[in-house]
């Protein structure tokens, strides 16, 4: 997984599951897309909780794993409903773009 991330540099998407299991853990994901456009994991960091703590942890963890996030171009963050995540991505790396899932941002407008 990380040499093919270092070949397809130009965004790292973030994404996580929610009630997904009966223990009720967070699975982030830290994907990228390849040259078909098809979706590769690079990273996976299940949580107990989505507190900027354990968020910031689990970036730190994927930045000490793969040494080419230097030359990263710019991380996609999909929310859906905790904007605890907002803090804790627009903070570190300075070229992040937020995407909100279009339900939760019907249903709070």
């Amino acid at each position: 997984m990380r040499s093919l991330f270092s070949c397809f540099l130009e965004v790292l998407l973030v994404d996580a599951t929610h009630g997904t299991n009966s223990e009720h853990y967070k699975l982030f994901l830290f994907m990228f897309h390849d040259s078909f456009r098809r979706g590769q994991h690079v990273q996976h960091a299940l949580m107990t909780d989505e507190r900027s703590v354990r968020l910031r942890h689990a970036i730190t963890q994927f930045k000490s794993s793969n040494p080419a996030w230097t030359n990263v171009r710019c991380v996609v963050v999909v929310l859906d409903k905790d904007f605890t995540e907002i803090g804790v991505f627009t903070s570190k790396p300075a070229d992040t773009r937020i995407l909100l899932c279009q339900f939760r941002a019907v249903k709070y407008v």
